[in-house]
């Protein structure tokens, strides 16, 4: 492989602080750059429309488990802006 990527581990710990903080659930613990999150159908519609998540399986009759992955091309600033928008 190509071994760690910092700047991607980063910002995956960023993002998981904040959705921790705002309740969000994980499906399962993660300490690579792919996080497994449960959140609401219509928040998944409404953020589909502006951001790549990886749908991964149905958690409940109205939550989804997404796929979300930092990599060595992830903007600070796109993490930001999606933070804010979930």
């Amino acid at each position: 492989g190509f071994g760690c990527d910092h700047a991607a581990i980063d910002l995956k710990n960023e993002l998981v602080e904040y959705m921790k903080e705002k309740g969000y659930e994980f499906f399962m613990d993660s300490n690579t750059n792919q996080q497994f999150i449960i959140v609401e159908d219509a928040k998944l519609q409404e953020i589909r429309q502006k951001y790549g998540v990886t749908y991964q399986e149905r958690y409940d009759e109205t939550h989804s488990v997404i796929r979300l992955c930092t990599s060595w091309a992830t903007k600070e600033e796109n993490v930001k802006a999606f933070l804010q928008d979930m």
